[in-house]
């Protein structure tokens, strides 16, 4: 915050140019070997769109495939298809883990020189993917590989190496505020066909420069520089990813001392996201609303976790043991309300 609330830089400056190099830099050890990062002022749904222009001005655009398990999945689907791009689609059950056998037998469908998208960490069942599976066979195919790592940079190791492109943000495990989109390419980029792609989503015109093509506002790169360099080593990534894990474990026991039911095991989950089931109509809205009468924010407002009587809690952020002693408090407070089977919770 420190850093979001500094004076602005001019985006054309030396001393902001350092910055967006070094914030590229940092970004891309934290993805793998051999990549470059483009920034780009929106959300991960506008690194998501970039991605989709970028497939889009390709010459086998309308050879691919999207696989989807849960509401980010879903989104890619309807991403690409505002290009007029309809891909084949590999789905399975909201939050299920894909069968391997279906998942290699769709992409070996896919004609070589295509592509496949997914969800690396699909957050709103929270739930990992098994890309680095869906790696290995589009290696085999001749086919390329896009990612949506938006949630799972900073809350897990990646290896992006052998991936064309991949989306991430600012925001989520990178723990800055939302503002920056970015997109990683580890392939050479096929030149689009054409200049109908926006220049704002124009992954290849973001590239051709040793600046910043199109304004980038300072405070949130600053933050997100800041951000990073909070985990920019991997010793420093390791034990962040130790402390979620431990915290993500308590979490499951506050979630068990409930009778809660997680969308997925701890084998399956993201160690940064847990979506969660209660009995009783409206109960996970019920306890979203309790908590955040504590003070205390837990995913369950979105509408597409409303519609399936879901409520999820995050430790992917600036999480303490202090703020999980709040939450393990509110819980038991909403526990007692609900013994005296009190409606207004």
């Amino acid at each position: 915050m420190r850093a979001y609330h500094q004076p602005p830089l001019y985006h054309r400056s030396p001393e902001f140019t350092h910055k967006w190099r070094l914030a590229r830099q940092q970004l891309c050890s934290l993805a793998g070997t051999g990549l470059e990062a483009a920034l780009f002022s929106g959300s991960g749904t506008t690194a998501n769109d970039v991605i989709a222009a970028t497939i889009a001005a390709s010459a086998n655009a309308n050879h691919g495939l999207v696989l989807a398990n849960g509401e980010f999945g879903e989104r890619l689907v309807g991403q690409i298809r505002r290009w007029g791009i309809s891909p084949q689609l590999c789905r399975t059950r909201w939050g299920c883990p894909f069968d391997p056998t279906v998942v290699r037998e769709a992409i070996r469908n896919v004609p070589r020189g295509g592509w496949v998208w997914g969800v690396h960490h699909e957050t709103s069942a929270g739930i990992d993917n098994d890309y680095e599976m869906w790696r290995d066979e589009v290696r085999r195919r001749d086919v390329r590989l896009v990612l949506d790592c938006i949630s799972s940079l900073g809350t897990t190791k990646l290896d992006l190496s052998g991936v064309w492109l991949a989306s991430a943000t600012s925001g989520k495990g990178v723990c800055a505020p939302a503002g920056i989109a970015v997109v990683f390419i580890g392939n050479p980029l096929i030149e689009p066909a054409n200049r109908k792609v926006p220049a704002c989503l124009d992954l290849v015109r973001a590239m051709e420069g040793k600046e910043v093509v199109n304004t980038l506002a300072s405070q949130p790169l600053l933050a997100m520089l800041a951000a990073l360099e909070e985990i920019g080593s991997p010793g420093m990534l390791r034990a962040r990813l130790r402390r979620m894990s431990t915290m993500s474990a308590r979490v499951r026991e506050m979630l068990q001392r409930m009778d809660a039911r997680p969308v997925v095991d701890s084998r399956q989950g993201n160690v940064s996201t847990v979506s969660f089931a209660l009995d009783g109509r409206g109960a996970a809205l019920r306890l979203v609303r309790r908590l955040k009468r504590h003070g205390i924010q837990i995913g369950g407002d979105a509408s597409y976790l409303q519609a399936r009587g879901l409520a999820q809690i995050a430790v992917m952020g600036d999480i303490h043991d202090s703020d999980l002693d709040r939450v393990d408090s509110a819980i038991s407070s909403y526990l007692a309300a609900a013994s005296h089977d009190l409606r207004d919770v």
